[in-house]
């Protein structure tokens, strides 16, 4: 079930929206694009230790290539800091980082955080084989177009599979961020944080149903970014259209005619 604040009519984002507020944000009203990764990994951190107090034990982040993955490495980081047992395993190789991503990373190692490189099938079971007390998934992020295919698949399969408190980064992995549809697999998620802004995908079903509890937060973004960009989606929820639900009164079918 996704949960909302009451009363509250949220703006809705597709995923080329998104990348919009993303870039009018960094290139016009000057945000540095690693103070909003550092927000957004940092509000993922915080919630899961809020929302899953007891599930802080053994906390395993699986991350992508991309800057979703930066985002995971920052919330384990946050974790670390704190005093938390954090593992990683990253599909794919530390070189195939750019950017903010490769940053994010470094900063979780110089933390003490431990990565596996999970580059093929094989290492990938072996990096999985040990079941934590919470997952953070950070694989895919709003972008996701193709359905989800080898070590990503089969990685989304294991996390399901331990049935722990899952908190993913911005959307469940392996959701379509504009339609709702499963890509093939998606992660279940107990949690989605996500940043600004709802995605459709958090509220249109399949996906809607992989997002579990939904919590928007604000990492910075131009708040005249989202005015330029201005975005026609909404979320309404039933108090907002009640006044579209009461009966017609009797005869009121009589117009100008009647």
């Amino acid at each position: 079930m996704v949960i909302f604040f009451e009363g509250y009519t949220m703006i809705l984002l597709n995923a080329a929206e998104s990348r919009e507020l993303d870039r009018i944000s960094q290139e016009k009203y000057q945000i540095p694009s690693y103070s909003l990764m550092t927000r957004a990994g940092e509000a993922v951190g915080d919630a899961l230790v809020e929302r899953f107090s007891d599930a802080t034990p053994d906390v395993l982040v699986v991350v992508g290539k991309g800057n979703n993955g930066g985002d995971g490495f920052v919330a384990g980081r946050r974790l670390i800091q704190d005093g938390f047992a954090v593992r990683a395993v990253l599909l794919g190789r530390a070189t195939d980082l750019k950017g903010d991503a490769a940053r994010a990373h470094a900063e979780f190692r110089a933390s003490g955080g431990n990565v596996i490189e999970a580059s093929e099938e094989s290492n990938l079971e072996a990096a999985l084989v040990k079941r934590p007390t919470a997952v953070i998934d950070a694989i895919f992020g709003t972008g996701l177009n193709a359905e989800v295919k080898d070590r990503p698949r089969r990685a989304i399969e294991i996390v399901n599979s331990f049935a722990v408190p899952t908190v993913a980064v911005d959307i469940a992995s392996g959701v379509n961020s504009d339609t709702g549809a499963i890509m093939g697999v998606a992660i279940r998620a107990s949690l989605t944080v996500t940043f600004g802004f709802a995605k459709f995908g958090h509220v249109s079903y399949p996906g809607a149903g992989q997002t579990g509890e939904l919590r928007i937060v604000d990492i910075g973004f131009a708040p005249r970014a989202i005015e330029e960009i201005a975005p026609r989606g909404r979320f309404l929820e039933r108090a907002d259209l009640q006044h579209l639900l009461h009966p017609r009164p009797e005869n009121s079918h009589k117009g100008m005619y009647g």
